[in-house]
Order: C-alpha cells, then structure tokens, then sequence
C-alpha cells in the first residue's frame, strides 16, 4: 500500500479524517482559530482574506490601506527575536572580557571598571528585562509546541507571560535600579 492508500484515517492539523469507506468519504478538518488570518496579510494589498472560522467565503479587507496593528502573536514573536539578539550580543561581549583575563589582571580591570560606568549600568538593568521576557515566552512557545491545542489560547497565554513578566521585573528593577541611583 503506497502512501496514497485512502482505508487508513488521515490526519490534518489537529481532526481526523473520515475512512473512505464512508459514503461521504469527505475529509474532516478542523483549523485552529488562531491560525486563521484576521487582518489583510499587507497593508494595501487586493488579496481575498477569509474572515470567519469554517468560512468558505472569501472577501476583500474592508480597510484597505492602513498600518497593520498586530496582536499578540505578531508582538511576542518581534519580542522574542529581539530579546533573543539582545542575549545573543551580551554573550559575545561577555566571552570577549572573560577573554581579556589573558592579557594581565592590569588590563582586564581596566576593562571591567567601564562596566561602572551608569550608561552600562542601564543596559545591565535592560538586559536583566529581556532576559526575563526572553525565558517567559520561550515558556510559553514550549506550551505550545508541546500541547498544540494550546495554540487555540495564544493569546491568553500571551497575557499571561505579560502579567507574570510585571510582577517579576518590577522588583528586579527596583533592586538593580537602587544600584544604578548609587553609581551616579
């Protein structure tokens, strides 16, 4: 039997298709709302969107030509790559003073003492924030990526991180924010 062979059910996205023994023999597909396009997929163009769940009509975007405002999943994921780029630089700066320790105690405390300096000291404080973003919504991704019903409440799960990630940066700054108050 080939992979062609229509006795076994079929699965698409997250549904199970009907046996083709079946009189109707019409696959069952149940799409996650949240991967149904909402918006028009950019800004000014004539493309047919489909509006509705299980719509089988589609129609022009009523607002044709404005800026696209994203939602959660669109901030989340800009944020996440951000954030992720902002770790990713923090690290090749950290290696490369760690690496300075070769070069003599002398010049590799000279190197360190910049970091007193309070505009570093702010980016230490920014860092600290996308860190603690970066590690929440990788929470989140994980959730989904491993519970794909999950995806169906994104943007719950989206709020969640955003709650989650103000009670725990508010004293996180306040501390390395008393620190900074005290390098001025």
């Amino acid at each position: 039997m080939g992979s062609c062979d229509r006795s076994r059910p079929q699965k698409a996205l997250y549904g199970r298709a009907k046996r083709a023994s079946d009189s109707s023999a019409v696959r069952e597909l149940r799409i996650s709302p949240a991967i149904l396009p909402r918006e028009q997929p950019f800004p000014g163009s004539p493309k047919l969107v489909l509006r509705e769940r299980n719509s089988s009509v589609a129609r022009l975007p009523e607002r044709l030509g404005t800026v696209y405002k994203g939602g959660q999943g669109q901030w989340s994921w800009a944020l996440h790559r951000i954030s992720g780029v902002a770790v990713l630089l923090f690290l090749f700066v950290h290696i490369a003073d760690t690496a300075l320790v070769g070069f003599g105690p002398k010049f590799y405390n000279q190197v360190v003492h910049a970091y007193h300096n309070p505009v570093i000291r702010l980016l230490e404080i920014g860092l600290a924030a996308m860190v603690l973003f970066h590690a929440l919504n990788g929470l989140r991704i994980i959730l989904i990526d491993f519970f794909p019903k999950m995806a169906d409440y994104h943007k719950q799960l989206f709020q969640i991180v955003v709650g989650l990630y103000i009670v725990l940066i508010v004293p996180a700054v306040f501390f390395m924010g008393r620190g900074f108050i005290r390098s001025l």
